[in-house]
């Protein structure tokens, strides 16, 4: 559902999976935002409200402990 234009919030270790991530979003045209999971979840909700972010790719546990209300969480696999 990532349209060329949109960005997409990356909360990911660091992994092959991201790497995977990134190929795709970039395939589909779209941006990337990249959030550390080692900063402050209230800098990376901070991002997430002010960089315009339509959907965001992370690992179940970062995804709920961030508590991401406004975007859309999507899993690796899904994508």
């Amino acid at each position: 559902g990532v349209r060329r234009g949109d960005r997409v919030g990356v909360l990911m270790p660091h992994s092959p999976e991201l790497v995977i991530t990134l190929l795709a979003i970039w395939r589909a045209g779209a941006a990337y935002v990249p959030l550390d999971p080692l900063h402050p979840h209230s800098r990376a909700r901070f991002i997430l409200e002010h960089a315009g972010v339509t959907a965001l790719v992370s690992v179940p546990e970062l995804a709920g402990a961030l508590g991401v209300v406004a975007a859309r969480a999507v899993t690796p696999a899904e994508l």
